[in-house]
């Protein structure tokens, strides 16, 4: 809950920052992403959790199996949708920059956003559920602090300047996951036979989910302007911070019931 409501507050000073077509067209991109995020791994931090808190012997193996299907998926798929998206949503009259700027944000969202996710993955397979919340927390108060410096003392006003700040703060975060993980050994680069199908089952299903929820903002980018997308996309937000029972629950139990 309070590593939700910090990344929250961060969003809004941004928002607010960059005005409302500004953050429209962040809102756009980070949405774009967040499809993408879905199958950048094939589910293989979720097969981690699951095999791992079931025989903690087959971490190596585990986490080699999930760094094999996360990274060059993950970094292909950065790569297409940043081309995509600065034809699409230029940020920049020049399409190079653009796409400079949209890999920032996009290989931001999928690449170490999911590094993130695994690293905590990692804690939740091995019982650690208060090192796994730490990280969630220290996650979420980084990001907010990322935007109080950027907004209100460097005075960040464009998707151009935010993506610098968006990708240093994930770059810093994902080394502070490396301290609490480290501990649990190296990984045995390779797949895990038969884990591969399951873990594309589950990535197709997250995308579905993500699809279901992000089909309001997809629908309006046809009809509305960034701007409108960006004032509606806020309110979404905040009050998308209801949905933090689920997602708690399922740290608590899940590992438990695999």
């Amino acid at each position: 809950g309070i590593g939700l409501l910090a990344h929250t507050l961060g969003l809004i000073l941004v928002a607010r920052a960059l005005g409302p077509a500004q953050f429209g067209t962040l809102t756009l991109i980070t949405t774009i992403s967040t499809l993408g995020l879905a199958v950048s791994g094939l589910g293989g931090s979720e097969v981690l959790r699951r095999t791992v808190a079931r025989d903690p012997a087959i971490y190596p193996r585990a986490l080699g199996h999930a760094l094999v299907t996360l990274l060059p998926i993950s970094l292909g798929l950065s790569v297409l949708l940043s081309l995509g998206l600065a034809l699409w949503l230029p940020v920049t009259s020049s399409y190079g920059s653009s796409f400079v700027v949209t890999f920032l944000l996009v290989g931001s969202n999928i690449v170490l956003f999911a590094w993130l996710g695994l690293a905590e993955q990692i804690l939740l397979s091995f019982d650690a559920t208060g090192a796994a919340n730490i990280v969630n927390v220290v996650s979420g108060l980084a990001r907010a602090l990322a935007a109080i410096i950027a907004c209100l003392v460097f005075h960040v006003t464009s998707v151009v300047e935010w993506a610098v700040w968006h990708f240093a703060f994930y770059v810093a975060a994902s080394a502070a996951a490396l301290i609490p993980i480290w501990k649990y050994g190296r990984p045995t680069l390779g797949l895990l036979p038969g884990e591969l199908g399951k873990g594309a089952t589950l990535s197709v299903t997250n995308l579905l989910m993500i699809l279901r929820q992000n089909a309001d903002v997809l629908a309006l980018s046809l009809v509305a302007t960034p701007a409108m997308i960006g004032v509606y996309s806020v309110a979404r937000r905040v009050i998308g911070t209801a949905s933090v029972l689920s997602p708690s629950f399922d740290r608590v139990v899940y590992s438990s019931l695999a």
